[in-house]
């Protein structure tokens, strides 16, 4: 018996596990670019390389009918066995993620040694001109993009999903997806984040908001970062513009069903920022910048929204209210046909909480 024992005890110790990977057998590729079509993808791999004695980050191509074989294609042209375990950032074009998302990303997601931290990005011009430029960024790829997203997110400029949370949105029928959507800036000549890209039905419907909408979508979504998000406008009097800086610094929300309209109603509290024209001791002043307010952000907010129905993209996630406690509005059809035809109401009260940095 005690030998038995000793031999379970060894064997419990000395078994490595199913799916073992050793990192000196591979090279970690933290940036996926994918274009194509289904059953025709095209796929570029990133990946870190010693090259005369200084790390760079190389560059492989591979086609296939899924990611899986398209890396696989990839081994071929390279000295390296590719590993997207540990993948950052995903890089989809837009004419791809309008065939749908799915099929491109389930492969990752399901391997159970896949990280599900990584980011996936719309790319709404040529996908090989972000791969042919790696060397231009000014820092590693990885550490370019993982900031450029994490600093968007920060000042609440577009969504916080992963892809666990990507993945979970696109099995919810209340909800749908949005991902950030990037481009080349022609001035800087590097990609920038743009906007947020809309979904319906896990696919891309060639519209997405812009940086300046995308705020709005955030707020109605309740994931703003307190003091992080931003709005700017232009405040006329007598004739003269004056520039009108406020920051976010929390808010109520209620939203209700009447009569079949969704009302989403938003109490925003802002601190002044910016305001050349000052006089912003006196209340009437103040007054009168939350009357501005709360009617300039009502309307943005508005258009935004409309922008969404006419996309059939609920990415608020109105649905899962309306599937929870309004079943007979629910069971009319197809969730996003109803939410494109239903009467959605926006209002926005804003009041200034504080009028500059000693206010």
């Amino acid at each position: 018996m005690k030998k038995l024992l000793v031999i379970c005890t060894l064997t419990i110790f000395l078994a490595g596990c199913w799916d073992e990977v050793l990192y000196k057998e591979v090279t970690i590729v933290p940036l996926i670019g994918i274009e194509g079509e289904e059953n025709k993808i095209h796929a570029y791999f990133s990946f870190p390389s010693v090259i005369d004695g200084q790390l760079e980050y190389s560059k492989e191509e591979g086609h296939g009918v899924s990611l899986r074989t398209a890396r696989n294609n990839a081994f071929l042209k390279s000295d390296e066995l590719l590993d997207v375990s540990q993948l950052e950032t995903l890089l989809m074009s837009s004419e791809s993620a309008k065939e749908g998302v799915v099929k491109y990303i389930d492969p990752i997601y399901r391997t159970p040694r896949n990280r599900l931290n990584g980011r996936t990005v719309i790319v709404m011009d040529e996908l090989k001109t972000h791969f042919d430029n790696l060397e231009k960024l000014p820092e590693e790829p990885p550490d370019f993009y993982r900031g450029l997203l994490q600093t968007a997110i920060k000042f609440a400029n577009i969504p916080n999903y992963n892809m666990q949370k990507m993945m979970r949105i696109l099995k919810d029928e209340g909800q749908d997806l949005a991902l950030p959507a990037i481009g080349y800036s022609d001035e800087e000549g590097i990609p920038e984040i743009i906007g947020t890209a809309l979904f319906n039905d896990a696919n891309y419907r060639g519209v997405y908001l812009t940086i300046e909408e995308s705020k709005y979508f955030i707020l109605l979504c309740n994931l703003a970062n307190k003091k992080y998000l931003q709005f700017s406008f232009l405040f006329e009097d007598d004739g003269e513009f004056y520039p009108l800086d406020i920051e976010y610094d929390g808010h109520k929300e209620k939203i209700s069903i009447e009569d079949n309209t969704i009302i989403h109603h938003i109490q925003l509290k802002a601190a002044v920022e910016e305001f050349p024209h000052d006089h912003l001791k006196e209340k009437s002043v103040v007054e009168e910048l939350n009357r501005f307010l709360s009617k300039v952000q009502t309307d943005e907010a508005q258009a935004v929204m409309k922008k969404m129905q006419d996309v059939k993209s609920d990415a608020v996630g109105y649905g899962k209210k309306i599937r929870a406690f309004y079943p007979e509005i629910w069971s009319r059809g197809k969730w996003s046909d109803t939410f494109s035809e239903m009467d959605i109401q926006i209002k926005i009260d804003v009041e200034i909480i504080r009028t500059g940095i000693l206010g």
